[in-house]
């Protein structure tokens, strides 16, 4: 059989901890949109959202010369007019060509959940366009440039957050984690665009990856949203662990060298292990729980649960 990882784990659930009650305000404006024959386009404003059947031949070869030259000639299929909105986030390169991603930022501060996609293949030919950038007119540019001057500061933003979700001490947050804050420009099914700050908190109680997001300037909190990806694995066990209940220590004929061997692998069973995974800043918690169990878990299993954090 494959190499596989050994993890032994011995784990305790508080099971005083608080009962998780519904913090989420789903408040995020979202596009509605209808197929035409020019692509997928937004309902509100008529622009384009998607187009799959784009050609566009550029005299550049770098990907992102291609790219930003594709936007100077076709901004206003988007219906945007300014160039610096655009922020280059990456340009990956795939089996078929090169895809670059641009974030959209205003006044030098980023619009939430906001991405460009343009796709050029091998030929460096522009060929499929996403757009989810937000249209804003240049009189709305100048109200968001003045709310910057009249916003709070990110302490008091942080301890909005904490008071919505009831984190009274310390203890309730993940590890060494500090709650952090950062200005973005958010659009909201009732406030339209608005100057916010965005709060991150990862707790365990109440447990979630949250994100808050509240007016800068009036104090008011309009969206929160646990941002915590779960996920189950499948995991074969010992049940009960052969080694303790024959006393004895992982050797003699329960050794197969660097393998586990037939009569260890005998004794396994299927089971489902329920995920209570914590992810915050790049950092990785996945957490098990399955009492008095020795867990094997296949390698490639643990490297994809982990590429659903990245």
């Amino acid at each position: 059989m494959k190499r596989v990882i050994i993890l032994l784990l011995i784990l305790t659930i508080n099971l005083n901890a608080q009962e998780l009650k519904n913090y989420e305000i789903l408040n995020l404006k979202h596009f509605e949109v209808e197929y035409a024959q020019e692509g997928v386009i937004d309902k509100e404003t008529g622009f384009v959202r998607a187009n799959s059947s784009e050609y566009f031949v550029s005299e550049y070869q770098d990907a992102k010369d291609i790219a930003m030259d594709y936007l100077q000639n076709k901004l206003e299929l988007y219906g945007l007019t300014d160039l610096n909105e655009f922020r280059v986030r990456k340009v990956v390169e795939s089996l078929t060509g090169e895809f670059a991603y641009f974030d959209q930022y205003i006044n030098d501060i980023p619009v939430y959940i906001t991405n460009f996609t343009i796709f050029i293949d091998k030929d460096k030919v522009v060929r499929f366009v996403s757009n989810e950038f937000r249209n804003i007119s240049n009189e709305k540019k100048g109200e968001l440039a003045l709310s910057l001057t009249k916003c709070m500061d990110s302490i008091d933003a942080i301890d909005i957050a904490k008071r919505h979700l009831n984190i009274l001490e310390k203890s309730q947050i993940i590890g060494d984690y500090e709650p952090g804050a950062w200005l973005t420009y958010f659009e909201s099914e009732d406030k339209e665009m608005i100057l916010t700050w965005a709060v991150n908190i990862n707790c365990y109680n109440p447990s979630g990856n949250w994100y808050v997001f509240i007016d800068a300037v009036d104090k008011q909190i309009i969206h929160i949203e646990d941002m915590t990806v779960r996920a189950d694995l499948p995991a074969l066990v010992h049940n009960p662990n052969p080694l303790v209940t024959k006393k004895v220590g992982y050797s003699g004929s329960y050794v197969g060298g660097p393998n586990t061997n037939s009569t260890l692998d005998a004794a396994r069973e299927q089971v489902v292990l329920r995920d209570i995974t914590y992810y915050n800043n790049g950092n990785v918690w996945v957490w098990y729980y399955l009492q008095d169990h020795i867990v094997y878990l296949m390698k490639e299993k643990i490297q994809k649960l982990l590429m659903m954090f990245i």
